[in-house]
């Protein structure tokens, strides 16, 4: 068979400079960007993040589950009043955890910060990027989900089978652009 394309996403804050590395503060430091630069290179290998010029705030890069576990994949860029999420899945109970199906992120800081929510961007359809999505859709408003066709085709059936009604998903591919004050995300087709 043939591998699906999925979409991975590149987020940028807007006004940026164009080379090549990773994000980097305008001041003499920039360790702790260049430091969660590379968490967000070794998370998504095939994200591009780009120069930035950074003016009075910074860019908040919040993992909310997926570090030293498999699953439960969610991470946060916050930039001022902007808010992107990248996947949202679930985690898979070990040998301890006894009659429990899934484990789910804590979602208290999307709720907590709902009205800066712009997006969700899924990167792929497997459970760890997308198990969460109908979990978080019961205490957050997300304007509009974003993703590959199968990707979308997924969310659609996980949602009917828990007959949660919601309809801003978006279809993307390689020519999608999406902007909003201080991000602007692209798509790039790869293989999983």
């Amino acid at each position: 068979g043939s591998f699906d394309a999925m979409q991975h996403c590149i987020a940028h804050p807007r006004k940026t400079e164009k080379t090549a590395g990773v994000f980097f503060e305008k001041d003499d430091s920039g360790s702790a960007l260049k430091t969660a630069a590379a968490y967000l290179c070794c998370l998504f290998s095939d994200i591009r993040i780009e120069r930035s010029i950074f003016l009075a705030e910074k860019l908040k890069i919040i993992p909310l589950g997926g570090l030293d576990e498999i699953g439960k994949n969610i991470t946060v860029l916050e930039y001022g009043k902007d808010m992107i999420v990248i996947d949202c899945g679930v985690g898979f109970p070990d040998e301890e955890m006894y009659g429990v199906d899934l484990v789910i992120p804590d979602f208290t800081y999307l709720t907590q910060n709902a009205k800066k929510l712009r997006g969700l961007f899924v990167t792929h359809g497997h459970e760890d990027h997308i198990g969460g999505i109908s979990f978080l859709l019961q205490s957050v408003n997300i304007p509009v989900i974003y993703g590959a066709q199968t990707s979308i085709d997924l969310i659609k059936n996980k949602l009917e089978d828990r007959n949660i009604g919601y309809n801003n998903l978006e279809v993307i591919n390689g020519d999608t652009r999406i902007k909003t004050k201080h991000f602007d995300i692209e798509f790039i087709a790869t293989t999983h």
